[in-house]
């Protein structure tokens, strides 16, 4: 119901009733509120007037909708080009007159709003929105939306991201965007995953994925051109890589402050270097400095004192590099140097810098030596005196600290401020008074200041004083005006005096010296100890002058046979050899003065400056054989044509494929001797090289050379010498041309052969072997030759007609457990000539007709055609076509166990034929002759001799065969008339069968006769 406040400008308020008066309805005041999407709706009401009731009366409702209901959904439609309704009515759409059309734009998404609207009822629907979805369709080139180039380091691997390089294409998504490049003209595109290999077309997925990559290699500008394209349209532009320039920018460039005479280090407070760049905490590590112009008052030294011309960064950052200040001969005060350095960092350019060093005597001394030029103190003798002279005691540094124009209007003053406890200070022969101790250092220049002891029993004594300087017209005193005073003291160490003789305590008194050098004696050679003498009142005596050279002393060139141990110690003394290699000696006596002692021997060796290096060009290592002994006919030291044993070979660069042992322990040095006493040795120890090396340096106490010694592997295989082959022609290689069968046995395995170089009128194929025969063959084992598959065509090469060329091939011959070995065969090649016979299997050779090659090799393993194995072949050589063909003649060739054929030619066959023929015919012949020339003797004959009976059995000959007759028994002979048959000789008449005449059988006995005087048997 709705009721109104009893304020006038309240607004009526609403509030849920179940009773109402009539008045109430006139008044509109009753309301009836629908729930959203009821169509209908009834309640039932009780009407009375206080007396009278009505009762369940139904109202009903029919609810018309404040908005009429509109339903959508979103359109999918192609894109084309038409023009919009506004408005339109049901019927229209229900007849499909109604129809959404696109404008062609780039877009994906599209609405409209709808309302529909009653005018009879006088209602409308809320504002509904239609979506509708644009199908694309591929009408626009893709579009380069971002490409700013690369800016990359030298030798950097960069990422090509979106934000360099990107492209869009509405119609079509980032991984159908395809770019083809061009070969960049200084880098390479490649991809993550694969960085080794180039592409030249990516995606714009790929790039969005951060896989695309650019990696910076020659010129330091340039880039590829590009096209990308969504399969219809493409678009082209250029990708620049530009190269920054890397450069070494010096962070810290402060000066050097060391005190005289000390080291400092250089670290990175005075001395920094670092490159520009995202690189450059790595690059800065691998700064050198490279010294352009050493120091001039010290030296750049390592933290083991060694000299350096070059460190990085990194060493400066641990303290490695040192100043080390050396004084020079004039005094100073405060002095500069300076050091020029060359910075490099590849690729990044170079740069200069010089640091300055400042050296003064007013910077902290780490030392706490004196601050004076020298202070050294004093050496002396109980109860001596010496003079303190400016090599004890000088303070002329202190003078350069003025301006030069001052310095020559200034002294330098000393105050003795507590004198020695056990001796005295003079001037000028005048002891210093305690009221007057003051001297100048002109006086210590002019050695007039002198420390006397007094003889106590006292080891040291010492006087402090001070120093500074003063004007030249002011008065020495206490009057004097001091500035800058330097205070210290003067050590004096006093030795016991005793009366002991020198001794001489040098170890080993030879002097070894180069010919015809100058060598400086040194306490080494010549070492005398005194307690009661210094150096200088120890006296050497030459007796006997060196009988090889002559003692000078270094300061005159003078030649000397007097010199002290102080001489000694300050380097005076030199040998001057000259210039023989004969050993010699020389004789001295040693004094202090009063004490003598007997006469030593210094020997005096003189070494050759000619070291001569003998070593043989290559060692040869038998093929299995991995030791092989270095013996002095490979390497040898000759010093003048003699053998120098005294040598050491050091090894500078070691073997790679071995190493060289000594009594087989591996070693780096090994001595001549050694060589000669056969222990040094070169052992294999890496088995895949044919060949090896190393370098050494020989020295000897003289000098030093250096060499190299080379090994190579000789094969272990028979081959033969220089053979002979005919071209045009195909050969069996079999063990008659390579046999490594000692290599097998030796290795118990299967050598085999790499053809590194063919030769060059000929090539290796494969013969029965299941390979293409018309291939070069570059590899096969020893089996292989032993089973006859390996042949070697030789070609005709008609360019030199009949002369005889001389041909090689090379091979390296491989076996288990041994060093490879490179080998050769050289061979010669003829024409080919069917008459001679060749120490080879001739498998092909020309036909004599068209030059063509015949098929050969009869008998040969592996080999089963019938129609070679078997030719129909007539006696003299031919075939049934009556064409000519060779048949092989036998020649033994060991291939396994088998024997083999060798093969000639057919006039080879001919001549073998006919020479047996011929030699049966000429023995035919003398056996005629000499038939003849028996059955002539047998007719006249002697008849005094006759024939036994009795033959002898299967050509045995009796002791006795002939014996005297008497005259008067003589027996009548008769012509047999012998003639030759088959069955032997026989008569020409008389019984058949070889029965003689009764005649003759009187004649005949039928046992010997007894013999008579001086009778015996012929």
């Amino acid at each position: 119901m709705l009721v109104n406040d009893s304020a006038a400008t309240a607004a009526p308020s609403l509030y849920d009733t179940q009773s109402f008066t009539q008045e109430d309805i006139n008044n509109g005041r009753v309301i009836y509120i629908s729930k959203l999407g009821q169509q209908s709706d009834a309640f039932t009401v009780d009407v009375t007037n206080g007396i009278t009731s009505v009762e369940n009366i139904q109202v009903l409702l029919e609810i018309i909708p404040n908005m009429i209901p509109l339903q959508t959904r979103t359109l999918r439609y192609p894109a084309r080009d038409e023009y919009v309704v506004s408005f339109f009515t049901w019927n229209e759409v229900d007849h499909g007159l109604i129809s959404y059309h696109h404008d062609g734009s780039d877009t994906e998404f599209d609405s409209f709003t709808l309302i529909a609207s009653a005018s009879e009822i006088d209602r409308s629907s809320r504002p509904v929105t239609v979506n509708i979805t644009i199908i694309p369709v591929d009408d626009d080139p893709p579009r380069v939306t971002v490409n700013t180039g690369l800016e990359v380091w030298p030798g950097e691997t960069a990422e090509i991201s979106q934000s360099v390089l990107s492209s869009e294409d509405r119609d079509t998504p980032a991984e159908d965007l395809k770019y083809s490049i061009e070969a960049p003209s200084n880098g390479r595109v490649a991809l993550r995953s694969s960085p080794s290999n180039s592409i030249q077309s990516f995606s714009q997925a790929q790039i969005n994925d951060g896989q695309v990559i650019f990696i910076q290699e020659g010129p330091l500008s340039g880039g590829f051109s590009f096209t990308v394209t969504d399969g219809t349209h493409t678009s082209g532009q250029v990708f620049n890589v530009t190269v920054r320039q890397l450069s070494i920018v010096m962070e810290t460039k402060g000066e050097l402050a060391v005190y005289p005479g000390t080291s400092k280090p250089i670290t990175t407070q005075i001395l920094k270097a670092v490159t520009n760049g995202v690189r450059e905490e790595a690059l800065s590590e691998e700064i050198t400095y490279h010294v352009l112009r050493a120091p001039r008052l010290g030296r750049l030294v390592s933290a083991n004192h060694t000299v350096v011309s070059s460190f990085t960064q990194a060493e400066l950052e641990t303290g490695a590099i040192w100043y080390q200040q050396e004084l020079p001969k004039e005094a100073f005060w405060i002095s500069q140097d300076s050091i020029d350095f060359l910075l490099s960092a590849p690729p990044a350019s170079e740069l200069e810098h010089t640091l300055k060093i400042s050296i003064s005597f007013l910077e902290q001394n780490p030392t706490g030596s004196s601050q004076l030029w020298k202070n050294t103190g004093l050496n002396i003798l109980e109860g001596e005196g010496t003079t303190i002279d400016r090599s004890k005691l000088d303070a002329s540094n202190f003078l350069a600290s003025l301006p030069m124009p001052l310095s020559a209007s200034n002294d330098i003053a000393f105050e003795v401020t507590k004198f020695p406890a056990h001796g005295r200070l003079s001037l000028v022969g005048q002891a210093l008074q305690l009221n007057f101790p003051y001297f100048l250092q002109e006086h210590i220049d002019k050695r007039e200041l002198e420390y006397l002891h007094d003889g106590s029993d006292t080891e040291a004594d010492s006087f402090t004083f001070q120093v500074w300087l003063k004007p030249r017209e002011q008065g020495l005193g206490r009057q004097s005006q001091k500035g800058i005073v330097i205070e210290e003291a003067f050590n004096i160490s006093i030795k016991p005096v005793n009366y002991n003789p020198p001794e001489l305590v040098s170890q080993n008194l030879v002097l070894e010296v180069l010919q015809g050098s100058i060598n400086v004696l040194s306490q080494e050679n010549l070492n005398t100890v005194d307690q009661d003498s210094l150096p200088n009142k120890i006296i050497f005596t030459i007796t006997r002058g060196p009988t090889n050279g002559l003692l000078i002393d270094r300061d005159t060139n003078n030649v000397i046979n007097r010199f002290t141990q102080a001489d000694i110690n300050s380097g005076q003394v030199a040998f001057v050899s000259d210039g023989s290699l004969s050993p010699g000696f020389m004789d001295f006596i040693i004094s202090d003065g009063k004490h003598q002692t007997s006469s030593y021997t210094l020997n005096i060796n003189v070494f050759s400056r000619n070291l001569t290096l003998i070593q043989a060009e290559e060692i040869h290592v038998k093929q299995g054989d991995t030791k092989t002994l270095i013996t002095d006919n490979v390497l040898k030291v000759m010093v003048d044509s003699k053998k120098q044993q005294e040598v050491l070979y050091e090894i500078t660069e070691t073997p790679k494929y071995g190493t060289v042992v000594v009594d087989r322990l591996p070693v780096f040095q090994f001595s001549q001797r050694e060589i000669d006493e056969g222990r040094v040795s070169y052992q294999f120890l890496n088995f895949t090289s044919h060949k090896d090396s190393f370098r050494f340096m020989v020295q000897s106490r003289a000098a030093n050379v250096s060499g190299v010694l080379n090994f190579t592997v000789s094969p272990l295989v028979d081959l033969p010498e220089d053979p002979l082959w005919p071209r045009e022609t195909t050969i069996l290689v079999d063990t008659s041309i390579l046999n490594a069968s000692k290599l097998a046995n030796r290795t118990e395995s299967i050598p085999s052969y790499k053809i590194t170089r063919q030769p060059r009128g000929a090539r290796f194929l494969p013969f029965n072997s299941g390979k293409d025969e018309n291939d070069t063959l570059h590899f096969f084992t020893q089996k292989d030759l032993e089973e006859g598959r390996i042949v070697l065509e030789i070609f005709s090469q008609t360019d030199v007609r009949d002369q005889i060329q001389n041909d090689t091939f090379q091979f390296i011959l491989m076996a288990k457990g041994v060093p490879p070995a490179l080998g050769s065969l050289s061979f010669r090649t003829a024409p080919y000539n069917s008459t001679v016979i060749y120490d080879a299997i001739l498998i092909k050779v020309p036909s004599s007709g068209t030059g063509d090659l015949e098929p050969e090799g009869r008998n040969l393993p592996g080999v089963e055609d019938s129609s070679l194995a078997s030719p129909d072949i007539s006696q003299w050589g031919g075939t049934e076509d009556g064409s000519s063909k060779v048949h092989p003649t036998s020649r033994p060739v060991k291939a396994g166990t088998e024997k083999k054929q060798a093969i000639v030619s057919l006039e080879n066959n001919i001549l073998a034929i006919i020479i047996p023929i011929c030699v049966i015919i000429l023995l035919l012949i003398v056996v005629a002759i000499l038939a003849y020339y028996l059955v002539r003797r047998n007719k006249t004959g002697k008849h005094d001799v006759q024939v036994i009976s009795s033959k002898p059995k299967n050509g045995e000959v009796n002791q006795e065969t002939f014996r005297k007759t008497d005259p008067a028994h003589s027996i009548p002979l008769s012509n047999m008339g012998l003639q030759v048959s088959k069955e032997g000789f026989q008569g020409n008449s008389g019984p058949p069968s070889g029965q003689l005449d009764p005649e003759i059988l009187q004649y005949c006995r039928t046992t010997n006769p007894a013999l008579k005087k001086n009778q015996y048997w012929v």
